[in-house]
């Protein structure tokens, strides 16, 4: 049986693993995410939404009993070190690895600090 393996658990990954079973894919479905929570929509970022001390809790995306009962193997607070695509296995930091017959990066994007003196 096939193996398809999404590293990013946000909206994107989480829609493909959703998508995969709603259209009869039937082969084991890992999803990959570095944070231990479950996939949770991420707010839209202002000055405004910093600084209110009232922010709101991140909302889940699927309630844990979507994964289980879709067989998606939610696996959190896993950080990939590696892809091997020649092996088809991917690394994980702590020396694990799984191996997977269709691979899908969906990891988004995170904002890079410029070196730069002076108020950022």
């Amino acid at each position: 049986m096939e193996t398809t393996v999404i590293i990013g658990n946000g909206v994107a990954g989480t829609t493909a693993a959703a998508t995969l079973r709603r259209n009869g894919y039937e082969g084991t479905i890992k999803l990959i995410g570095e944070e231990a929570a479950l996939p949770y929509q991420r707010p839209p970022l202002s000055k405004a939404w910093l600084l209110d001390s009232d922010r709101p809790k991140p909302t889940p995306l699927r309630p844990l009993s979507f994964y289980e009962d879709n067989r998606i193997d939610l696996m959190r607070a896993r950080k990939v070190a590696k892809i091997d695509t020649n092996e088809r296995r991917i690394f994980f930091s702590d020396g694990k690895t799984t191996k997977f017959d269709n691979l899908i990066l969906a990891t988004g994007a995170a904002p890079r600090r410029l070196d730069l003196k002076g108020p950022t």
